[in-house]
């Protein structure tokens, strides 16, 4: 897990810890996540979802081994510092073809230098630290497996990666699922501003 090396402890090592912050997010913003960039993964074999009625698995999942996950396009990129976490999808390629998509995949990033900073002044302990976000969301996919292909996306699991700002960010890997957003959805229905619109012919 990114970062999680830091003594919580020793608070002259977090005042160090939060300067490097500092430095990694001026970075960042320099140099942010974007479509060019392909980041390097390995994919544990997953195993088939539970019931007749789960999705079948694409065979890299299958399979498992190692693989770029070119970024595609953005859901949730890095907006604000309140943020903790950015998502992406991106296509799943292997090295012997490059540029030959085998599925898309989406990537819920949590990169510590763009999460909420420490607050020198305060209390250490109300600090959330980057790995506790990564490894609770870890934990909750994984108690979530026997929903998985069916209610839930297949979780591939958590993952460590480089990003353009040379710093180590936690990765979660999830099935792509096509659908709508709830934006779309209200988009394609008209307003409804009467009662019996909604069925209330009382009204």
């Amino acid at each position: 897990m990114a970062d999680s090396h830091i003594d919580l402890c020793d608070r002259d090592a977090l005042r160090a810890y939060y300067k490097e912050l500092v430095k990694r997010r001026e970075k960042a913003y320099m140099y942010p996540l974007n479509t060019e960039h392909s980041l390097p993964i390995k994919f544990r074999p997953h195993p088939p979802g539970i019931g007749e009625s789960s999705r079948p698995l694409p065979p890299f999942a299958i399979n498992g081994g190692s693989y770029n996950l070119d970024i595609a396009y953005a859901i949730l990129p890095f907006r604000h510092e309140k943020q903790l976490s950015q998502i992406w999808v991106a296509d799943v390629c292997s090295s012997a073809k490059p540029t030959q998509s085998l599925g898309k995949v989406i990537l819920k990033i949590v990169q510590p230098s763009l999460l909420p900073l420490l607050n020198l002044d305060t209390e250490f302990d109300e600090y959330l630290r980057p790995w506790e976000v990564s490894m609770s969301e870890d934990e909750a996919y994984k108690e979530l497996k026997s929903l998985q292909g069916s209610t839930v996306p297949y979780y591939y699991g958590m993952h460590t990666a480089i990003m353009p700002n040379e710093e180590d960010a936690d990765i979660l890997v999830m099935e792509y699922v096509e659908g709508k957003s709830l934006e779309d959805w209200l988009s394609e229905r008209p307003e409804h501003t009467k009662p019996e619109d909604l069925g209330d012919k009382d009204a």
